[in-house]
């Protein structure tokens, strides 16, 4: 085929090798520099997903990645648009998320000259990219090597962003003019090759013998076990494994919500009440391991982390187990890290292992605190506009095998305190790579996307009001989503801090609440979402949920909720023992 130009030729064999690659979709936001790579996408097999909002593309391109566990492109402009995608590109790196970030640049005899629009793109993400690339500028008549070079570079971006732990990668594109494919300049026959260059086959990091066998001696010696699930942003792929070892050793699970096993349908006794009577520290010696086993990234709840990172006379052994090619230890008390397939090494240890035939009660002090503070709850007159209420209630009615986000600050933190009861089998999602606000939507469109069904997502107002951009993506789409809006009227976060308790109350709300009194309704009109606003929890089920794109608003008062759950978990303190 003839390319009338070098940049329309760099362009299409970059992107006719990497869909051969594996890369199916791509996020593209509109520019003039970026012409050919847009182009070139558009003519491709990849589906193109086109967004205004760099920001918001970003994160969108997060979503796809994180359901369809590939690599997933990302296409600007030159000058400030790639910018917008830096946080994007930092939760990435955090969760480990295969992002594939195309910035097309000015060529470099424009860099450093005041030519319009030109800024340093160089290395421009840092540490947070895998890899990072300045490709060459294209050629009038390119020989076979210099072919096989842009060829090349499309290999190790897929390469780079799926091995030894998933993550971003950046190629810079300086491109000259001509930009569009119809204006000719050194046309040039290039007939395209049926099969990648490069074949990439990512590898699974084994356990030796010899550190299998070191952990079946630990855990023979140490019958007082616990294992702690944290955040999985890919997914967890071994839920029934942790199930069966915890089953066969009788170690309790602290699975946060977003671990992937306490809203899955397999048989578990799964704890989940464990911030609620982790903050009674009277508590902890009974309660004191010999051995800890983590999985995931850092949990969300304060108490867990408090317990968790508990300073005892006796040193506990603390294994992680991840192949995310990063040591998540916040407390820097880990003892043992294995850099392994978690599947893999715990189908080895279940087979290794024996049952545990002791006769103490280890198992059975967890599980009856979790029955505890379960009544307590459950016995408790809780108001109606308790946040923590409102939560478990929507969880509740959320049909079984749905897709659920859940947005971070109060969101996460009061379904993880109040989720116990809810018996719905949920595919959970969540962004606590770097736990920002920013994004959430996006991302949450993005595995609904990925996924082909419809989304439903827990959200606070400043979250919503963030990523209120990201609302048109759903209806240029046509992506169906409902969100749950917990109206606190700004960060209700703030009043479970310290800073809360400052005497300047003013100061309080203008700094930290900050309260934007937004009248979502129109938000939601605006973006051709309907609307309804839930005075009463007992309205939640007359609501008409047939609508594609639904945003339903709670108002509540978060001071008020913080109070109601501080009352609780006093409570709570007071009455449950071992």
């Amino acid at each position: 085929m003839i390319y009338n130009n070098p940049s329309t030729l760099w362009a299409n064999i970059f992107i006719d090798e990497i869909s051969k690659m594996g890369v199916s979709h791509a996020c593209i936001s509109p520019g003039s520099r970026s012409t050919p790579m847009t182009y070139a996408l558009a003519k491709s097999t990849i589906k193109s997903h086109v967004i205004l909002d760099e920001r918001s593309s970003a994160f969108f391109a997060i979503g796809l990645a994180k359901q369809l566990k590939q690599p997933v492109l990302l296409v600007c402009t030159s000058g400030t648009a790639s910018a917008n995608y830096y946080p994007a590109i930092m939760e990435a790196s955090n969760s480990n998320i295969p992002i594939i970030v195309i910035t097309t640049d000015r060529p470099h005899e424009l860099r450093n000259s005041g030519a319009n629009q030109t800024t340093d793109q160089v290395k421009m993400f840092g540490s947070n990219v895998k890899m990072f690339i300045d490709v060459a500028p294209p050629e009038q008549n390119p020989n076979e090597k210099m072919i096989r070079y842009i060829k090349t570079i499309a290999s190790k971006a897929y390469c780079v962003s799926i091995t030894s732990g998933m993550g971003p990668v950046h190629l810079n594109f300086p491109l000259r003019k001509p930009l569009d494919p119809l204006t000719s300049i050194n046309p040039f026959d290039y007939a395209p090759s049926h099969t990648p260059l490069l074949t990439c086959y990512p590898g699974t990091l084994e356990a030796s013998s010899d550190q299998l066998n070191e952990l079946v001696n630990i855990i023979s010696l140490n019958p007082k076990g616990l294992i702690i699930c944290g955040p999985e942003p890919l997914g967890n792929s071994y839920v029934e494994e942790i199930i069966e070892f915890s089953n066969k050793r009788n170690y309790p699970i602290l699975a946060d919500p977003s671990s992937g096993l306490r809203f899955t349908s397999f048989e578990k006794e799964i704890i989940t009440t464990y911030d609620h009577f982790l903050s009674n520290t009277d508590l902890y010696d009974k309660l004191r391991p010999d051995v800890i086993f983590y999985f995931g990234r850092e949990v969300t709840s304060k108490y867990l982390l408090q317990f968790l990172n508990y300073e005892y006379p006796n040193k506990i052994i603390r294994i992680q187990i991840n192949d995310v090619d990063k040591i998540i230890d916040s407390s820097l008390n880990l003892t043992h890290y294995y850099q392994s397939n978690p599947r893999s090494l715990l189908n080895k240890l279940n087979s290794s292992i024996s049952e545990y035939g002791g006769e103490d009660n280890w198992f059975d002090h967890w599980i009856n605190l979790e029955n505890q503070v379960i009544k307590i709850i459950s016995d408790a007159s809780l108001p109606s506009n308790f946040e923590g209420r409102i939560i478990n209630r929507i969880m509740s009615i959320i049909p079984d095998a749905s897709d659920l986000y859940i947005g971070n600050s109060s969101p996460i933190r009061y379904v993880d305190q109040f989720s116990y009861d809810v018996s719905n089998s949920l595919f959970i999602h969540t962004n606590r790579g770097l736990s920002g606000i920013d994004g959430n939507i996006a991302i949450a469109l993005g595995i609904a996307s990925a996924k082909e069904k419809p989304m439903n997502a827990i959200v606070g107002d400043l979250t919503l009001l963030h990523d209120s951009n990201s609302l048109q993506i759903a209806k240029q789409n046509n992506i169906p989503i409902t969100i749950f809006l917990i109206n606190n009227n700004g960060g209700g976060i703030f009043h479970r801090l310290p800073v809360s308790e400052l005497d300047d109350k003013n100061l309080f709300e203008e700094f930290f609440l900050t309260p934007q009194k937004i009248d979502f309704e129109h938000l939601a009109k605006a973006h051709g979402f309907s609307y309804d606003l839930i005075s009463d929890k007992h309205d939640l089920n007359s609501i008409d949920m047939s609508s594609r794109l639904k945003i339903i608003e709670f108002r509540t008062d978060a001071g008020e909720s913080n109070k109601v759950l501080n009352e609780l978990r006093e409570e709570i303190r007071l009455n449950i023992s071992i």
